[in-house]
């Protein structure tokens, strides 16, 4: 099983294609397998990566090291790993505040962020929606009825059993959630100044976590950041409209005016 060290964590990783990396980044309700609908299109054109975040999955870190502001340098950790110079990161729910922190400690070797249903871990401007209330725990196990669009399991059920088996490999959901407001992990418009990188925010229109508008608001605070709202779909559009999913984040990468680099 291919293993990294990142500042007292062990991160586990995967890599399939070849071309430009793109880093798939999971949220708290998956692991790297959670982007099984993705990796092998991604393939076809990209160097694609995925990995477990500390204290998910397959990787492992003590407790007090599952702190969300070291996800960025981990990203750099398993981008240095692999030789990889420069990436596009596409970050879903809590991956989205990795992927601004490399974007923002290191924005050379970042090439695009794509946010998908994620604030990014920027606070909504003044007099906006401010981030969805906690929700109940325990998480794991039940995510399906929370996350995904209210009539995903009668549609699917297959697919809401194994998102829901899938959040049951993370022991650390809800030590994670509770980290993720905290004021070292957000990012505030002084932080934003000079930024550059090519940004694409997805919104599903059916998220209650982080909702359309919330995340709208939050795109206007940053620099030239396009936005776009996917229909059909709660917090996970990677696994509810792959297809969907795919074409966007897809085109937006390819139409970025100096491509992805490797």
């Amino acid at each position: 099983m291919p293993t990294i060290r990142s500042d007292r964590a062990e991160l586990y990783y995967d890599v399939a294609g070849e071309g430009p990396a793109v880093v798939l980044a999971h949220g708290a309700e998956g692991n790297a397998l959670s982007w099984f609908q993705q990796v092998p299109v991604v393939a076809q054109t990209y160097r694609s990566v995925v990995f477990d975040h500390r204290g998910f999955g397959r990787s492992t870190c003590a407790p007090a090291d599952l702190q969300p502001g070291k996800f960025g340098a981990d990203i750099l950790a398993v981008m240095d790993a692999l030789g990889i110079e420069q990436a596009a990161i596409v970050g879903q729910s809590m991956a989205g505040w990795g992927a601004m922190q490399a974007a923002l400690a290191a924005p050379d070797r970042v090439s695009a962020v794509v946010l998908v249903a994620t604030s990014g871990g920027l606070a909504p401007p003044a007099g906006s929606d401010g981030p969805p209330e906690p929700n109940p725990a325990p998480l794991a196990g039940r995510l399906s009825g929370l996350a995904l669009a209210p009539d995903y399991a009668a549609r699917n059920p297959a697919g809401a059993w194994l998102f829901d088996q899938i959040s049951l490999m993370n022991d650390n959901i809800e030590r994670l959630a509770g980290r993720l407001g905290e004021p070292a992990n957000i990012i505030g418009p002084e932080n934003l100044r000079g930024y550059a990188t090519p940004t694409l925010i997805v919104a599903p229109a059916l998220d209650t976590f982080f909702p359309p508008a919330m995340l709208r608001n939050i795109g206007a605070t940053i620099p030239g950041a396009q936005f776009v709202e996917l229909p059909g779909s709660g917090h996970a559009p990677y696994w509810e409209v792959p297809e969907a999913f795919n074409d966007v984040v897809l085109g937006f990468l390819a139409d970025l005016p100096n491509g992805v680099s490797s």
